[in-house]
């Protein structure tokens, strides 16, 4: 189960996520109380960002169409892992095989994409 909440009135929503075992993993978020947020992920009709090759090893590209404010890579527990540059290449860091998070903020929207990294060979 999945909730947010300003839990430390900070302004920002926080997200609570319980697993079967009965534990709960809380997560901050860029998301303010006070305000409505967008968010768009790369499955629906939101504006698209091309980044390849998806999977990845060593390095990724990325192309925006449009204006991007910054954009970062993270783990899928929601760990920052680098910033990534638009409109250009990335060397990526040594990482295991698995599935990432690409957040792309601009100043309208939150975009998602999901990057699929496997080992080098």
């Amino acid at each position: 189960t999945v909730a947010l909440a300003d839990i430390d009135n900070d302004g920002y929503y926080e997200m609570a996520v319980g697993n079967e075992r009965g534990g709960i993993v809380f997560y901050n978020t860029i998301f303010k109380t006070d305000s409505v947020s967008s968010i768009f992920s790369a499955d629906n009709n939101s504006p698209k960002i091309k980044i390849f090759p998806n999977p990845a090893s060593s390095f990724i590209n990325v192309y925006a169409p449009f204006q991007i404010t910054s954009m970062e890579l993270e783990d899928i527990s929601g760990k920052h892992i680098m910033f990534i540059d638009v409109n250009g290449p990335n060397l990526l860091p040594p990482l295991p095989s698995g599935m990432y998070i690409l957040k792309a903020k601009t100043n309208e929207s939150l975009i998602i994409n999901k990057l699929i990294i496997s080992a080098s060979e």
